[in-house]
């Protein structure tokens, strides 16, 4: 697909039906960047004057019935060559808006009239030539249309209401378009059953390994974290480095192939989804691409959800932390770009939920300026589009454990944060001699979480296991080591962590995040690789396996899923 730099060129076709609905569409209407207006009505003529005030340029059309009528539109594109513009908004405004569906019209508004929907708009219709026209679940007279799908209207007669809202889908289906519902509430995909609670296993996800422009500007061309993997050398005998990839290799995440065999080898093995980090700076995205492409391309079907590395933009990745690239600052106005860009990602129909509300981490709480005032603002604007309760969880960071007391629904565990930490430095052979860095027991770690039950159950805690974190690719010999890990000590923690979900947890329903499933330059990488092999996937199966009901389930079932 060629693409185009432009902003899209817009026609709006506005019906009013009475006055005092113009003061409502104005503010939404600003968001649009320019646009031809046509307007119909069934006032009187003169009750158009602040319409006129404003666009003297907009043509009008007079109408004695329900402006919702295909026949209506079909009229008022008729005074238009469509061939010119890129996109259709069609907005009506009649007196029931204001009554008993004045919420959800208003809904409908500020989903599709948001300051990005045009350009987003615009490249789905681009993306997918199927698609003709995109309209808002919370409210039907709320549409935007690709013109070529609207060319059908001027042969259909007059007819008002509902069944009028019916027949303009229906001709815009007759022309061979698809019309697609935004902002649908998506039902929540089933984990794995255990005993009627539902288990989802949500490995955290890292888009990085695809050049991007920053990446290249600041540690050379093509470079992603493979160059340190493939670097990491052993710091002391056993010391298991470097561990490469196997099964799916060094591979690029622009290609589709790849992103579709990481999600079956996750499915095959009980993973029920991805958590990807996403990197948001004030509206500046990063390592964005992976993303991006599953949610236009719609594949691979396979559940995910997002947690906001909101953590200033360092040279961590050479250990240069206090190096700041991009810095994140936080406002109202950031806040509510946020939430408004991350909207459609939330609603998208594999988007993981709990209890039913689309479930939104962020990395680092105690960093938001405001984090009372950011959380009111996310849910109002979800509610206002239409998607409805959202489920905010924060990253029990180091500088952070009651995240109940920010405001957040729920607190994630994330180790190798909050781990009970035995220093073995001393107890490994041949240390490279200028180590500084930290060596610690990895079952001591397992042993001291379940212990603890990770510090879960008083307050709300969606529980946290991880891997063999190493991350020597990007530290060197400052490093931090969890000494002595193994699939089968994973899988005891896992183990361990699922069995106190099902006695501990009030929940109907259980989150457990893995860190990681493909952080290879930390070591925790879900994915196959030369020393563990296939070790951790099998003792992930094998976990969940071993936690569900009787006969409900088996390895097998498991594995074949």
């Amino acid at each position: 697909m060629t693409t185009d730099q432009r902003e899209p060129r817009i026609l709006v076709v506005l019906h009013l039906c009475e006055v005092g609905s113009w003061d409502e569409i104005r503010p939404d209407l600003a968001n649009l960047d320019g646009f031809d207006l046509v307007v119909s009505t069934c006032m009187r003529a003169n009750d158009l004057a602040a319409v006129r005030a404003e666009f003297p340029a907009a043509r009008e059309l007079a109408s004695g019935v329900d402006g919702a009528a295909p026949a209506e539109f079909g009229a008022a594109l008729g005074v238009v060559d469509l061939g010119v513009y890129d996109l259709v908004c069609r907005i009506i405004a009649g007196a029931e808006h204001r009554q008993s569906a004045h919420e959800a019209w208003q809904a409908g508004l500020r989903t599709l009239l948001r300051p990005d929907a045009p350009r987003q708009i615009w490249d789905t219709f681009r993306r997918e030539p199927v698609i003709g026209a995109i309209v808002a679940e919370s409210a039907l007279d709320v549409l935007w249309a690709k013109p070529v799908a609207l060319t059908k209207l001027r042969e259909i007669g007059a007819g008002s209401g509902d069944s009028a809202r019916t027949t303009l889908a229906a001709t815009i289906e007759a022309a061979g378009y698809d019309v697609r519902v935004q902002g649908a509430r998506a039902a929540s995909r089933p984990g794995v059953d255990v005993g009627g609670r539902q288990v989802k296993l949500i490995a955290f996800y890292l888009p990085q390994f695809h050049p991007i422009p920053e990446n290249d500007a600041w540690w050379g061309k093509g470079f992603t974290e493979w160059r340190q993997v493939v670097n990491a050398r052993p710091l002391y005998d056993g010391h298991p480095q470097p561990r490469l990839p196997t099964d799916l290799g060094f591979y690029d995440l622009r290609v589709p192939e790849v992103r579709q065999a990481q999600a079956d080898l996750a499915s095959r093995y009980g993973i029920h989804g991805f958590c990807y980090y996403y990197y948001w700076f004030d509206g500046r995205r990063v390592l964005d691409r992976p993303l991006n492409d599953v949610l236009a391309s719609g594949e691979p079907d396979f559940p995910f959800c997002i947690c906001w590395a909101n953590e200033n933009w360092t040279r961590r990745w050479d250990g240069l932390d206090q190096d700041v690239l991009l810095e994140q600052n936080y406002s109202p106005e950031a806040s509510r770009r946020f939430i408004r860009d991350v909207i459609p990602i939330l609603g998208d129909n594999r988007y993981i939920r709990f209890d039913g509300k689309p479930v939104l981490i962020v990395y680092r709480a105690r960093e938001i300026t405001d984090v009372a005032g950011t959380l009111e603002i996310w849910r109002s604007e979800c509610r206002a589009a239409g998607l409805g309760e959202i489920h905010v969880a924060a990253v029990r960071f180091w500088d952070v454990v009651d995240v109940g007391a920010l405001g957040f629904d729920a607190a994630v565990d994330f180790p190798p944060h909050h781990v009970a930490v035995r220093n073995v430095k001393n107890e490994v052979r041949n240390l490279a001699p200028d180590f500084n860095g930290l060596i610690y027991d990895y079952e001591h770690v397992v042993t001291n979480n379940l212990a603890s039950r990770g510090h879960g159950y008083v307050d709300p805690t969606h529980r946290g296991v991880m891997l063999a974190w190493d991350n020597t690719p990007r530290r060197g010999k400052a490093a931090h080591i969890a000494h002595g890990a193994t699939p089968d000590l994973y899988g005891r923690w896992l183990r361990g962590v699922l069995d106190q979900e099902m006695e501990f947890n009030p929940a109907p329903e259980s989150l457990v995040f893995i860190n990681a499933w493909n952080e290879w330059a930390e070591g925790a990488n879900l994915e196959p690789d030369t020393h563990f092999r296939d070790g951790f996937l099998e003792a992930t199966r094998d976990a969940l396996a071993d936690v569900v009901s009787a006969g409900s389930h088996s390895k097998l079932a498991l594995a074949t899923r």
